[in-house]
């Protein structure tokens, strides 16, 4: 969701993950760059359009959140705690947003 947003606001060119991690590494059948271990491609940066890294962009992300909810049992209701998972707008800008998808491609 990050890299669709990133390319709708014209920052990068792709949104195809294949195509933004192989322009990131060597070789993406090799275990030491794509373990950020190649000494030829550690630390390459994705290419970007610079003037537009000011722009402030809206994406989604999935979140996880904690929600009490009333449980009916029989005639009795009791508050749970249950854990969700929601898709959720974020807005920042764009120069922030590649920083956090930088760090999670290398991961």
């Amino acid at each position: 969701m990050i890299a669709e947003a990133l390319k709708q606001a014209k920052v990068i060119e792709s949104d195809d993950l294949n195509v933004l991690v192989s322009s990131k590494v060597c070789e993406m059948s090799s275990r030491k760059c794509m373990y950020g271990e190649c000494t030829k491609c550690k630390g390459r940066l994705l290419t970007v359009d610079k003037e537009n890294l000011d722009k402030d962009i809206t994406w989604y992300e999935w979140k996880t959140k904690k929600e009490v909810r009333n449980i009916k049992k029989n005639k009795d209701i009791t508050e749970k705690t249950i854990t969700i998972t929601v898709k959720e707008s974020q807005t920042g800008p764009a120069v922030t947003l590649i920083d956090r998808f930088e760090e999670q491609l290398n991961r």
